[in-house]
């Protein structure tokens, strides 16, 4: 999977964020979310999990279990991409020669220096109080 846009950092009201400089059109592939390999045992462990992605599970000798992504220690721009109840961008779990990666999708029209998000798993917005701003903001419904 190539990265074929240019993305920067940006300091938000949040933490840092993700912005592209050209504008980004509905579709195409951004940015592959990557970093350590955990399985769903050593996953819960971690102090830190708001940089973890879940995966599908996987079978193990063990039986089967969750596989994680963890971007806290190593990772790309993918890691400061913000949650929003109304995002501009969709993870989605492909194969991809052989393996299974998480890549993130423009799915509508981006406007160059416009903040990149995508919705966190349910599970990940526990951890934290969402301020995307959004009228139907989950912090409005609960």
């Amino acid at each position: 999977m190539k990265q074929r846009y240019t993305l920067d950092l940006l300091q938000t009201p949040v933490g840092l964020g993700v912005v592209c400089s050209t504008t980004v059109p509905k579709d195409p592939f951004i940015i592959e979310y990557v970093g350590g390999v955990l399985l769903e045992t050593d996953a819960v462990e971690c102090v830190d999990r708001s940089f973890q992605v879940a995966m599908k599970t996987k079978a193990t000798r063990q039986g089967p279990t969750g596989v994680f992504i963890d971007a806290a220690r190593c990772g790309n721009e993918s890691r400061f991409i913000n949650h929003s109840c109304k995002p501009n961008c969709a993870l989605f779990e492909l194969e991809w020669t052989n393996t299974s990666r998480l890549g993130i999708f423009a799915q509508a029209d981006i406007h160059s220096l416009r903040e990149l998000t995508f919705r966190y798993y349910e599970s990940k917005l526990s951890m934290f109080t969402c301020q995307c701003g959004h009228p139907n903001c989950i912090e409005h419904r609960m």
